[in-house]
């Protein structure tokens, strides 16, 4: 997401009781210095704390943006002429219909070759 000023801003919703701990969490999950990191509270996602995450649908609702699934397009809701193809499912979006079902075939992809049962392991004598 660009600021105001053009800089590139990063934002995640990170659910903990302590300004702190909150983070540690960014810190790790992002890969960013500690000294880099901002948090404040936003209780209007108090509500999703339970399922851990907030809902993209809602996020673009305030404002904030995301990137399709797909194709790494940037979503927000100031984009009006593309949003009405967009699909959501919880933390996922993707710009439209196309995007969504390529995903969803990649990982099925990758869910065959990582589960594929027949696949045995051979010595190898040199």
């Amino acid at each position: 997401m660009s600021d105001h000023d053009g800089v590139e801003r990063y934002f995640k919703i990170i659910f903990h009781e302590h300004e702190e701990g909150a983070k540690q969490i960014a810190k790790y999950a992002m890969r960013y210095k500690a000294e880099e990191l901002v948090a404040h509270r936003e209780p209007k996602f108090d509500r999703y704390a339970a399922l851990g995450y907030v809902p993209v649908s809602e996020l673009l609702l305030y404002g904030w943006s995301a990137v399709c699934g797909g194709c790494g397009k940037a979503i927000s809701l100031h984009q009006k002429k593309t949003f009405k193809n967009v699909l959501t499912e919880g933390e996922d979006i993707w710009c439209n219909i196309d995007c969504f079902i390529k995903q969803r075939f990649r990982e099925q992809k990758s869910n065959a070759y990582n589960n594929d049962t027949n696949q045995q392991p051979v010595q190898l004598e040199l």
